[in-house]
């Protein structure tokens, strides 16, 4: 199994299941619509829908209006915080789901069909969950001890040193954050491929994230050559997009130019990004894919 060939069977075995896009995608209108909803409700409820419209808006009277209704705020904000929450559950759901659907795509040859989708969300539900949140807690714990053992002699040799201390300071700054990415990337990277064991493998938590942290010591050449192939694959898609939003902005610039036109390039620009949310989407699910090929190919049986 080389990295090429984990791509090309990641990019196959998306396109095989593209009702996964679909859903996806209405999951994301739908929490998006969600997350305006209480926007809106602070919006209408405060006044501030006459102040906007009249042009009479100001800081002061947001501030005003927040002041005069502190209950509002609070239910506004664990209304955000439920549906941060929830965002949070149905992406671990729909995680299973989709690995799921990938794996039986990968092994058995098997087409989509939403009712092994829902099955396997709810299957590996549990054991996802708990994976995230061990991970969750290990960042935790991470940026902590980092924080601790770095930000005290940081301060203190900015603070009470002057002119050499603080060049220490800023390269001690700088080392500390080179470990912390160095220790993420190492958290993120046995933290996706103990996803995929558990589906895979129908693996206990435990026993999954000795096996991911096993594979990747073994295969970190590949492991690693293709997280950062896949990087530069969303880089390079991101920077398409950004392009052609710059060429869009391009007449708005121009003094002088016809309405028409501005109001042509509006479709335009709500085109592209519906357009790009589906490739963001897809991309996500082509990481998936491309992990679990490579996975199953390099894998010990």
């Amino acid at each position: 199994m080389t990295i090429t060939e984990a791509i090309k069977e990641g990019f196959k075995t998306t396109y095989r299941n593209w009702p996964l896009i679909l859903i996806q995608f209405v999951v994301q209108i739908i929490l998006g619509l969600l997350f305006i909803v209480p926007v809106l409700f602070i919006i209408f409820s405060l006044g501030f829908y006459t102040g906007l419209t009249k042009g009479k808006f100001t800081p002061e009277l947001f501030q005003q209006g927040l002041r005069a209704h502190p209950l509002l705020i609070v239910i506004c904000g664990l209304f955000f915080l439920l549906i941060w929450i929830g965002a949070i559950l149905l992406s671990i759901f729909l995680r299973g789901g989709i690995k799921g659907i990938f794996r039986d795509a990968l092994i058995k040859k098997e087409k989509f069909t939403l009712k092994r989708f829902f099955r396997y969300g709810g299957y590996f539900f549990k054991r996802l969950f708990l994976l995230w949140l061990l991970f969750f807690l290990a960042f935790q714990v991470l940026f902590l001890t980092l924080g601790g053992i770095f930000g005290l002699p940081i301060y203190l040799l900015i603070q009470k040193c002057q002119g050499t201390g603080m060049v220490f300071g800023v390269l001690l700054g700088i080392l500390g954050f080179f470990l912390l990415l160095l220790a993420s990337l190492a958290l993120g990277l046995v933290f996706s491929y103990s996803g995929i064991v558990i589906v895979v493998e129908d693996s206990i938590l435990k026993r999954a994230v000795k096996k991911a942290f096993s594979f990747i010591r073994r295969n970190l050449g590949l492991v690693l050559g293709l997280f950062f192939l896949l990087i530069l694959i969303g880089i390079g898609v991101i920077g398409v997009f950004i392009s052609f939003d710059l060429l869009l902005k391009i007449p708005a610039s121009i003094l002088g130019i016809g309405a028409g036109v501005l109001i042509f390039l509006l479709p335009l620009r709500f085109l592209l990004n519906f357009v790009q949310s589906g490739a963001q989407i897809y991309l996500t699910l082509f990481t998936i894919a491309s992990t679990m090929v490579l996975y199953l190919g390099l894998r010990k049986t």
